[in-house]
């Protein structure tokens, strides 16, 4: 004879998960709810096993990937900045960045950056000493370098300078500026184009101080080289 489809019940069920139930099987209500709440080894096992594959699938590289992990570097710096009337100097500054963990071969990213710009008292003392009370500035170019990604050298303020806070200036203080003066500024895109890590280092930048002497405005140029020590703004794992 041959026998029928079976019928599967919710206890059933459970069984092949791994709940067991108690030795009585009065009070059928108050059975499901223990079966619910005393799971065995082995329903345990199969639930952290299946949790486990679903975990590795969330984090594997291409999940990550297209996911789009970021993570957020912060770098501080110095760098020689020069002045047909300031002389040279050095300026030292902050930058914190945020960007992908990873990105696969022929997509773009972009990275968020902010930091801070610190004018040496060197120079604020010249500028007090010829009467300026003040100070604003303006960078027009702040490279960020690529190693394998393009374009291979990016201006995070794509050519439109950045104006920054006016500040009032005294003798034997440096001055503090944000840079940006408000937000975040986006930086790139770059292109993925090989396999690696691409690093993202802080290039050369333009500045523009602006004063005003005795009542008449002055607007000395500034010229900062890249940084003698690499600054490391972060990388990005680039997936075949």
């Amino acid at each position: 004879m041959i026998a029928g489809p079976r019928r599967w019940h919710v206890a059933d069920c459970l069984q092949m998960l791994g709940y067991g139930p108690l030795a009585s099987d009065q009070d059928g209500g108050r059975k499901m709810r223990r079966w619910l709440l005393r799971p065995t080894l082995a329903g345990f096992s199969l639930t952290a096993l299946l949790g486990g594959m679903m975990l590795v699938g969330w984090l594997s590289p291409a999940a990550v990937a297209k996911g789009g992990k970021k993570k957020t570097v912060t770098v501080h710096y110095s760098t020689t900045c020069s002045s047909e009337n300031l002389g040279a100097s050095t300026w030292t500054g902050q930058m914190t960045t945020t960007l992908p963990v990873r990105r696969d071969v022929a997509t773009s990213f972009t990275a968020i950056a902010r930091g801070t710009l610190v004018v040496p008292a060197t120079v604020v003392d010249k500028l007090y000493a010829d009467g300026a009370r003040w100070l604003q500035l303006s960078v027009s170019t702040l490279n960020v370098k690529s190693s394998d990604a393009l374009p291979s050298t990016v201006n995070v303020f794509g050519g439109k300078p950045a104006i920054l806070s006016k500040t009032t200036i005294h003798n034997g203080k440096s001055v503090t500026l944000k840079l940006p003066a408000e937000g975040t500024v986006t930086v790139g895109p770059w292109e993925a184009t090989v396999e690696g890590a691409d690093k993202l280092t802080l290039g050369a930048s333009d500045e523009t101080i602006k004063s005003e002497i005795e009542d008449t405005p002055v607007s000395l140029a500034v010229a900062c080289s890249a940084p003698a020590t690499a600054a490391e703004l972060g990388d990005v794992e680039i997936l075949p």
